[in-house]
């Protein structure tokens, strides 16, 4: 399918945008080339020549000829992977011409694929393995081509805004600072980070060593120099929820404020204020309304629909609560599960509503 998944280890290890825009760039010339669905036909294909090679191979040898049987099946294989490789490297080729337009179009420089390349070239020197060579194998001359268009480019530099920067190598220190394990934290960037991003990145870390005091006030610092920044106010909510203390729903309304629209503050609020007034249900709507405007942004959040279930469960909306559950379980894969939550909520639902629909198409989907 046209799907381009990103690992987080890309944002992680490179914490630059440009890296991360070229990447995807480059991904979708792949997809517009359809290079995935024409590489499974040359795999294919040179699986069989290979398995030819392997029966006449195998003739050579009960002929009585065993090593030039083996030369046989061994030529056949390394043919193969050598025509393969060389295809593929077209199709890397290819992609770049592809990322390079599309860059330009947009008003942006390929610095970012270039210096990703290079990283790549670098831990090809160290000896290092990295899976992505061995998916897209890298030549000199893909980097050459690069720097010599960009020479000629009008956006031969960074195109970014500073703010964009530090926003993208914030997420990035997010991402590491919760995820990687505590001694690697700050060994994941290859620039050096900014001290609010070094006091961001240390509330974090201390707070995953249990330290919520030195947390709290690394992450106090942030706010008393940045007080109009959500992000630090969406952190520090978070802080307190996972914690069990302080007031984290006036942390999130006072993010929400800021950015009223973000889709991570709605959602980070609406799980607070469920979690919270659980035992009161007339509490419970302006947080549902919430997972509602979530879910128009991002209909495959799991989380949403989750928190979702659990309001529609404890308003005593049995079909609503169903339906949830089987949207869930279908973005989770779970077949069987989706087809029988879907059952209970089209017996539970009023009969031609929209949510009555919309368990009935499930229902057709899975069949």
């Amino acid at each position: 399918g046209n799907k381009i998944f990103i690992n987080t280890g890309l944002i992680i290890n490179h914490p630059d945008p440009d890296i991360l825009r070229g990447i995807i760039a480059h991904e979708i010339g792949h997809i517009l080339g359809r290079h995935v669905v024409r590489n499974q036909e040359i795999i294919e294909n040179y699986q069989k020549a290979s398995i030819g090679a392997t029966a006449l191979g195998l003739v050579a040898a009960m002929s009585g000829s065993a090593d030039a049987g083996m030369a046989v099946v061994l030529g056949g294989s390394h043919f193969a992977r050598r025509s393969i490789y060389a295809y593929s490297r077209t199709f890397e080729s290819s992609a770049d011409q592809t990322a390079i337009r599309l860059l330009e179009k947009s008003s942006h420089s390929v610095i970012g694929l270039i210096k990703f390349f290079e990283q790549v070239r670098k831990l090809q020197a160290t000896g290092i393995d990295n899976p992505y060579e061995s998916t897209h194998p890298l030549s000199n001359d893909r980097v050459t081509i690069l720097k010599s268009f960009n020479k000629r480019s009008k956006f031969q530099l960074s195109q970014n805004h500073d703010d964009i920067v530090h926003k993208y190598q914030r997420s990035s220190a997010k991402l590491a600072a919760f995820t990687l394990e505590i001694d690697n934290i700050f060994k994941h960037s290859y620039v050096t980070q900014t001290k609010d991003i070094t006091t961001y990145m240390n509330a974090i870390k201390s707070f995953r060593m249990g330290s919520f005091d030195d947390s709290l006030n690394y992450i106090n610092q942030l706010i008393i120099k940045h007080p109009d920044d959500p992000y630090y106010h969406e952190l520090k909510g978070q802080l307190y929820f996972e914690a069990g203390k302080g007031d984290a729903l006036v942390e999130y309304k006072i993010a929400i404020e800021t950015r009223p629209d973000d889709e991570l503050i709605l959602l980070g609020k609406a799980i607070v204020g469920i979690t919270k007034h659980i035992d009161r249900p007339g509490y419970l709507e302006q947080f549902h309304k919430d997972l509602e405007r979530v879910l128009q942004k991002n209909p495959d959040s799991v989380l949403a629909l989750h928190y979702n279930a659990i309001y529609y469960n404890k308003m005593g909306m049995v079909g609503e609560g169903y339906l949830s559950a089987a949207l869930i379980a279908l973005k989770s894969g779970r077949i069987a599960d989706a087809r029988k939550m879907a059952s209970a909520a089209k017996n539970a639902l009023a009969k031609k509503s929209v949510d009555w629909y919309r368990a009935g198409d499930i229902l057709a989907a899975t069949e």
